[in-house]
């Protein structure tokens, strides 16, 4: 099949194995094989010199990419293995993280544009944070079961996440994300089971504007028993479509104004946390009374971001 460009197989549970010889492959553009079973890369996918998008979210019965396999991709712009489904991963991790010799060969590529990755050991954190060319090709990245806060804390202070759209914190030990302040195209924020987190942007100052939130469209908290506030002031969150809170007791209100609820927007949640929260202005709570959606009746909605790569793309 030497003149096949695209070959896409996601959501196939069935495939466990990508079978191909050497050279038959050779003008493959695009390979997508997210949500699948498959067990292992073959080793001649290093001859597909001209592969440019290789998706592998949700791939977690891939025990690893062979080593050397990314450098080789020498035309490679677009690189995604993450989770595609959370739900089963907020108390472990998704073993889906990266290794640091993984994280090089993707630096080494010279096209790469566009990757999503899940960061989970102290190594693998270090290793981004010194890399400026990771770091402005990040799009997606997942942060779980870190060894040590004080280094996420840090990487997340000083990383340049000017591309970042996505970010997903699990089991940290943090107590703010400020560094949100200056994410221009955050899509998506998930903070889950982080028992410290008591805000997400800390000492907001009056009228000061959080660029991180301008595009936003799901702000979903789990399990973050800490957490007081989001921000400090209200603000329109001109693109936000869903607001998802569970298990977080001390959030007693949320930064919203009556211009938040232009875009539909959903709040869900337990009855009893909606009945507690406070509100600055009776017009806000006016608007999102009609809604706010329990849990017992959200089961049709979809909380998840897109995170497979074409999802989320077609959601840009």
């Amino acid at each position: 099949m030497p003149a096949l460009r695209v070959l896409e197989w996601p959501r196939n549970g069935d495939l466990t194995k990508l079978l191909m010889q050497k050279g038959e492959l050779i003008n493959l553009r695009y390979l997508n094989l997210s949500d699948t079973d498959i067990s292992q890369l073959p080793i001649e996918i290093k001859g597909c010199c001209q592969l440019i998008i290789l998706l592998l979210d949700g791939t977690e019965k891939l025990k690893a990419i062979p080593k050397g396999l990314l450098s080789e991709l020498s035309a490679l712009q677009v690189f995604s293995r993450v989770p595609t489904q959370y739900e089963s991963h907020e108390d472990k991790s998704s073993g889906l993280g990266v290794n640091v010799s993984l994280l090089e060969e993707l630096e080494s590529l010279k096209h790469i544009q566009d990757a999503s990755v899940v960061l989970s050991t102290l190594d693998s954190v270090e290793k981004f944070q010194s890399s400026s060319k990771l770091q402005s090709c990040i799009r997606r990245l997942i942060i779980e079961n870190p060894s040590s806060t004080s280094s996420i804390t840090k990487m997340l202070q000083d990383a340049d996440f000017r591309n970042l759209q996505d970010l997903f914190i699990s089991n940290c030990s943090l107590q703010y994300l400020t560094c949100l302040v200056n994410v221009p195209l955050l899509r998506f924020l998930f903070a889950t089971n982080c028992p410290l987190l008591e805000e997400i942007i800390a000492n907001q100052q009056a009228g000061q504007r959080i660029i991180g939130f301008t595009h936003l469209k799901q702000l979903n908290m789990n399990g973050l028993p800490e957490l007081k506030s989001v921000c400090g002031s209200a603000m329109a969150f001109s693109s936000l479509e869903s607001v998802y809170v569970s298990k977080c007791p001390k959030l007693k209100k949320l930064p919203l104004n009556s211009q938040s609820g232009k875009r539909n927007t959903v709040l869900i949640g337990e009855e009893e946390w909606w009945d507690q929260l406070t509100w600055t202005a009776g017009a806000t709570k006016d608007v999102f009374s009609s809604k706010f959606i329990p849990f017992s009746d959200f089961r049709s909605w979809s909380l998840e971001p897109s995170y497979t790569y074409e999802g989320a793309v077609m959601k840009r």
